[in-house]
């Protein structure tokens, strides 16, 4: 719907709640959805009506926002759309070349909201490694690393290196003594103060609770 007067609110009370709008405004009613129905945006004027043609595809995220990763998440007949990810207004190469982001460029966002989906497509975990990061603390479960970001949290994550080696070498792995291990990178809370307890954290545990008989 477009608002508390748009056709599918008025079509609900009609159709499934029984109102009787009176001869006239159900008649009014019933032209106002069926051009709904052919056209999306429309102005009538006394003597003229603007009107655009309804749009070829239209993608939303689970909670019916516009989004899409790939393409315009609304676009219309003759090429024109927006660029949406998860509701967020983003540039045409963050959808479409992601490759083209750069720390700096992350770094250079003014736009929190715009910052965090370049964040997201970029790689957080990536970012932790090409920005200037903090080694905020090492223990025997990893190391947590901190990186504050303008006008929003700072982004706290802790690398753990997987206790079992590979069965052959894969992108993504530490080495030691010949053998690959498996690097994970874990986003944490921000006001986390050691590896210990933002692994812990992911348990559901505290730093004291989490004792687990083997480290993965």
């Amino acid at each position: 719907g477009w608002g508390w007067g748009s056709p599918s609110y008025v079509s609900f009370f009609r159709e499934v709640c029984g109102l009787d709008l009176g001869d006239e405004m159900n008649a009014r009613a019933i032209a106002y959805a069926g051009t709904a129905q052919s056209a999306c945006w429309w102005w009538p004027g006394e003597d003229f009506v603007i009107a655009c043609e309804r749009p070829v595809h239209i993608d939303r995220d689970e909670r019916g926002r516009l989004h899409s990763t790939t393409r315009k998440a609304i676009e219309w007949p003759d090429g024109w759309g927006l660029y949406r990810i998860h509701g967020v207004a983003v540039p045409a190469d963050v959808v479409e070349h992601p490759e083209t982001i750069t720390v700096a460029r992350i770094d250079g966002e003014r736009n929190a909201e715009v910052r965090r989906v370049m964040l997201e497509r970029f790689g957080q975990a990536r970012y932790i490694e090409e920005s200037r990061c903090v080694l905020e603390h090492e223990d025997e479960t990893g190391r947590l690393y901190r990186r504050e970001l303008v006008d929003d949290e700072p982004l706290v994550m802790v690398r753990v290196v997987n206790s079992t080696p590979e069965p052959e070498p894969i992108e993504g792995c530490e080495v030691r003594n010949g053998k690959h291990y498996k690097i994970y990178w874990l986003r944490v809370p921000p006001n986390t103060k050691t590896a210990r307890a933002g692994v812990a954290w992911t348990f559901g545990e505290t730093a004291k609770t989490y004792r687990p008989q083997v480290e993965t």
